[in-house]
This record gives C-alpha cells, structure tokens and sequence, in this order.
C-alpha cells in the first residue's frame, strides 16, 4: 500500500508513516483534501480520499518549487507504540490473521517482526526508511522527529499560505506514557533479559532507521508503574 500524499495543486509531497505523526500531519493536510470538517470524520486515513502516489510516480515527479517532507520516530519507541495499540489496547485484524493475539508478549512480538521481512509485514511494522529511502537515498527533502510537529506545520503554512486561516495547530502526538517494564516478565531478573532482548533486536531489524536518524534506545532500565507494583 502506497502512502504517499500528494497536493498537485499545493506542490506538496508528504511521506505518510504509520506511528510516526502521522494523525496529526494529515490533521493539518486534510482542509486541502475534503471540505469536510475534522469533526465530521472518525478515523481520517480511511474516512478522507487521500490523493496516494506510488514510489514510481513520485521518482518521475518534476518536484522543483515543491515541499517534500515527512515525520520519523525513535524505532524503540514506535514498535512500543504500536505494540500498546494494535496488540495489547485492541487487537489489529491484519496482525491477528497474521497469527499474533491479544495474548502475544511484547517480545513475542518484535521476534515476530524480526522474522519477516517488510514486504510481508502490515504496515504499522514495516521500517521507517521502507517509506521514504530509496537507491541509496532518502526521498524527501525535510524530514522531521516527531517532537518537531510544530514545525513540519510551520513550514507547511510557510509553503501554502492559505494555511494559515485553513488550519488550526496541531496537538503534538503523545509520547508513550506506559512503563515498558509493565509488558515485561514480573521476575526482576529475567525483564532485565528480556528488555536486553527488545532492544537488541530492534536495533538490528531496524538497523537502518537507526543510522540514518541516529536514534538511540530511550528502554535503558526496566521502569514499572506503581499500579503493576
């Protein structure tokens, strides 16, 4: 599945990666895609006719006087991310056919992941750079962290100056706020090794989003929540 967002009209051309901000980008691209208002739809990447490219179209795209940009996220933090939200908060009906469960350990999961490549897996798992990096280099031009929302906004709106009375400010995406030392065994010694784990594999299935965003894991310790005791 392309996810790609183009604005021909606009000359913009935005990255879309799914758990990297990509709610709260599309929050401000949507008034340029559907009059609809933001209340009138529940979940924006499939209630909105998204103008996707492929990969193709965009490398043929005459791009000069266009904004080309996209939003990455610390890889530790994303695959946790995505681990509260398709597995653990409600089950994903792609990653239950692909035979994981409500029951399916945090490091369950990321074996998973490690075991497949990104062709095969759903697009919440599949490497950052897999969206935007191609023959040897990245795709767009800006590239923001996550916590730098508000300027992917900024320049969006300094780019499409009818932005600025179209769209209001973004909320900047939450950080995970649970303790990852939660989704680990209550055994002390053992969350240890399997924090190790976690974040060995994640560092090396996701090799490349690390070099090429210098990322570092933020899991340095096993924290646990009051309430998990």
């Amino acid at each position: 599945m392309t996810q790609i967002v183009h604005l021909k009209k606009q000359k913009v051309v935005y990255f879309a990666i799914p758990k990297s901000g990509n709610t709260s980008v599309k929050t401000f691209l949507a008034p340029f895609v559907t009059s609809e208002a933001k209340e009138a739809y529940r979940n924006i990447h499939q209630e909105v006719t998204w103008p996707y490219i492929k990969h193709q179209e965009f490398l043929k795209l005459n791009t000069s006087g266009y904004l080309t940009f996209t939003v990455v996220r610390n890889p530790w933090e994303r695959v946790f991310s995505v681990y509260r939200d398709k597995i653990s908060r409600r089950l994903h009906g792609p990653l239950e056919k692909a035979g994981l469960s409500k029951d399916t350990t945090l490091l369950e999961f990321v074996r998973f992941i490690d075991q497949h490549k990104d062709r095969d897996l759903d697009v919440h798992l599949r490497e950052q750079s897999w969206f935007i990096y191609r023959d040897g280099k990245l795709l767009p031009r800006h590239v923001f962290d996550i916590s730098e929302m508000g300027k992917a906004q900024a320049l969006f709106q300094a780019h499409v100056p009818e932005a600025q009375r179209k769209i209001e400010k973004v909320n900047v995406n939450k950080v995970v706020s649970d303790n990852i030392g939660d989704f680990l065994s209550p055994d002390p010694l053992r969350a240890e090794v399997e924090l190790r784990e976690f974040n060995e594999i994640v560092a090396q299935r996701f090799s490349r989003d690390v070099r090429l965003f210098d990322y570092v894991t933020p899991y340095t310790d096993v924290t646990r929540s009051k309430m998990a005791g």
